[in-house]
């Protein structure tokens, strides 16, 4: 004890009671006017955290299930040495956004505090590295075509979801930590659509990727034919000048509704030129460039 400070012991009493505290320095005789509020609680208790691993760009929520949990006075949960705010408290359940993990740890321990200063048990936390997109093909598609891209990055891993625009999210079939697929419906309108890799409603990407949608253009092509096994160089006029274009592409829709896109060279402003692809049977095909 000293002019500023005095130690006390709490009361035997019963869990969840505000008890107020004064102070007398004559006995008992006369208290302070002032006062503060004491809470007595159960120490809470973690049992289990949901999902237990996540991405290191954090933002994503995680569950803490167990007893004791409270919104006041000052609740928090603490990632490794973090504090933060949780989004979420009822007695038996806490919700809290994980941070992001600069610091390169794999692995944490998660706690919870009503007061931040009694802390709960700890339960570890799993971080698994960033992903990164490095490249995206085709990155230009025409509207009103089934859409089918593959993206090149790393640290890629299975339970990935993409997401193009307002489309519904679609499953990644992830090749393999490099590669995977995504596939969507046809978009109905030409311009730039924001394209989302998710885990869960966690968004995976620290930069924003685009794909850009055009107005089809079906153009004559010249030979006419060639092998089904592809490797056809063909020559290919449009009506109309597309050299503003990025990443321009045929695309070769069989009347059966597969589609197939190979990488178009520029000749001059409304000629190119392309490969036809392995189509594995005779198949009659419109060719779009876009």
């Amino acid at each position: 004890m000293n002019n500023t400070s005095v130690r006390v012991r709490a009361p035997l009493t019963v869990n969840g009671t505000a008890l107020i505290l004064r102070v007398s320095t004559d006995g008992g005789s006369t208290f302070s006017d002032s006062h503060a509020i004491f809470y007595v609680r159960e120490l809470p208790v973690i049992s289990a955290i949901v999902p237990f691993h996540g991405p290191a760009n954090g933002r994503n929520n995680i569950t803490l299930s167990g007893s004791g949990f409270a919104s006041s006075p000052s609740p928090l949960c603490k990632f490794g040495q973090e504090l933060v705010l949780p989004v979420f408290v009822q007695p038996d359940e806490v919700v809290c956004n994980a941070p992001r993990n600069d610091v390169g740890h794999k692995s944490i321990d998660v706690a919870f505090s009503n007061d931040g200063i009694d802390w709960t048990n700890s339960l570890s936390y799993s971080y698994f590295p960033a992903i990164d997109v490095i490249d995206i093909f085709p990155s230009s598609l025409t509207v009103g075509v089934d859409v089918s891209i593959r993206i090149s990055g790393v640290n890629f891993f299975d339970s990935l979801f993409c997401q193009l625009g307002q489309l519904s999210k679609a499953k990644a079939i992830v090749i393999d930590d490099k590669t995977m697929h995504c596939m969507f419906p046809p978009m109905t309108e030409p311009g730039n659509v924001k394209l989302e890799i998710l885990w869960g409603e966690t968004s995976m990407l620290e930069n924003t990727h685009y794909l850009i949608f055009y107005n089809a253009v079906e153009s004559p092509a010249f030979p006419s034919f060639g092998s089904i096994r592809g490797g056809t160089t063909i020559k290919v006029e449009t009506a109309e000048v597309i050299n503003d274009r990025v990443g321009v592409s045929c695309t070769f829709s069989t009347l059966e509704s597969f589609t197939f896109q190979s990488s178009a060279s520029k000749w001059n402003d409304k000629t190119w030129s392309c490969n036809t692809p392995n189509m594995t049977s005779a198949f009659p095909a419109t060719i779009y460039i876009y």
